[in-house]
């Protein structure tokens, strides 16, 4: 019998030399709220190396799944077209992270929806920084 039920896991980088993007912390809040008020379980990994990001994937997609209806990952980092960056500056695949996730590999997941939303540049162009205005949901925003 499935039960609704729900699983979430953010893979939050906040280690970054010279970021722009230093509201990542917040994104990283306001997810886990508002998944966690959508009833997931929440899981946040904070400042993974490459190889770390790759482990934390398998031990996700090995896990039994089974008393979930949906996994969802998101991915907040800096990146390189087709692939993120660990803490470490190294890079990974997307397609080798989400890959893990087939059903052929996670068959506890087979048939229900994975979900990956990937907060990383994918080419050499600069973006623009916008300061963070969600001070009702990240108390580490309020100053």
């Amino acid at each position: 019998m499935l039960v609704w039920s729900f699983y979430c896991l953010i893979l939050h980088k906040l280690v970054c030399v010279s970021c722009e993007l230093r509201n990542w912390f917040c994104f990283a809040e306001a997810l886990k709220r508002v998944f966690t008020d959508l009833r997931f379980v929440v899981q946040v990994e904070n400042d993974l190396t490459r190889d770390e990001v790759v482990h934390c994937m398998k031990v996700a997609s090995c896990h039994n799944h089974q008393q979930y209806s949906c996994f969802v990952c998101c991915i907040l980092s800096h990146g390189a077209i087709g692939a993120i960056y660990g803490a470490d500056g190294r890079t990974v695949p997307i397609k080798d992270l989400t890959g893990l996730f087939k059903a052929s590999s996670c068959p506890s997941l087979g048939g229900k929806p994975k979900v990956f939303f990937i907060q990383a540049c994918q080419g050499t162009e600069k973006q623009i920084s916008y300061p963070c205005t969600c001070s009702y949901l990240c108390s580490v925003c309020i100053t």
